[in-house]
């Protein structure tokens, strides 16, 4: 029983930094707000755009892309990592690595295109945020890259504004681009992810979730048993014992 007491906090830590680790991977480009906007919105069809907020949902096309650097694809937008050593230096045993980072960020304008019609999308505007997929790469790579391909299905988020004249040129017209009487006013969400299949998972894995039941489960029988304050000076100890442990180690890494 003591046993459990002890270990109970650990139990917790593991399974808040599991937790965390699991929403850092899930919305690494997206935040909180843009995944219940991609969740939430209904879709539009751009034959039916009409003012306000809408989510259209279609294939990107443009005359051409950028083109990324392992999978060798035309891009509409596309972000690149690349790390540089500088140099090394000796502490103590220790020899530090130097390096600097470099960011690159290229986008292409880009029809929208959902069978009814196609609106142009222009991702350079500032404020603009992207959902992207991430390559392929090497983790032990120097560079690292996410896009949105030419040609994928991707979903665009944005206010729509209808152009002067906008219900006599759809009546009038009979025209697939729907540029001619609506367009974006300001930035966009604009994200990979069409397929409700591959939104973020907000549940994190059930083992962690276990693992914390279990821990705040000794705490609570810990308090009851009045044995709060040894788990917890126990618990201090580890952290300190364990603190030195992994700073002596390094030394000789």
């Amino acid at each position: 029983m003591i046993l459990w007491y002890v270990s109970s906090p650990l139990f917790v830590v593991v399974a808040i930094f599991v937790v965390l680790r699991h929403l850092r991977r899930e919305f690494a480009t997206m935040s909180w707000s843009d995944y219940r906007l991609l969740k939430s919105l209904p879709v539009t069809p751009v034959e039916a755009l009409k003012p306000g907020l809408v989510k259209l949902v279609g294939n990107a096309k443009a005359e051409q892309g950028v083109m990324s650097y392992y999978d060798r694809q035309p891009c509409i937008l596309l972000r690149r990592g690349v790390t540089t050593v500088s140099g090394y230096s000796t502490v103590g045993r220790t020899t530090v690595t130097h390096t600097y980072s470099t960011h690159e960020w290229t986008a292409v304008p880009f029809q929208l295109d959902d069978g009814t019609g196609f609106l142009w999308v222009d991702p350079r505007l500032p404020g603009t945020r992207v959902d992207y997929e991430t390559g392929n790469s090497d983790e032990n790579s120097d560079v690292q890259e996410q896009f949105i391909r030419l040609g994928d299905r991707v979903t665009v988020i944005g206010e729509i504004e209808m152009l002067p004249n906008a219900d006599t040129y759809r009546t009038g017209a009979r025209t697939r681009d729907a540029s001619n009487y609506a367009r974006f006013r300001g930035p966009v969400f604009v994200s990979w992810r069409s397929d409700e299949d591959f939104l973020p998972k907000v549940l994190p894995p059930w083992p962690a979730l276990a693992l914390g039941a279990v821990g705040l489960a000794g705490i609570a029988a810990a308090t009851i048993d009045g044995q709060i304050a040894m788990v917890g000076l126990v618990s201090l100890v580890s952290m300190v014992m364990g603190a030195i442990a992994t700073a002596h180690v390094s030394r000789f890494a």
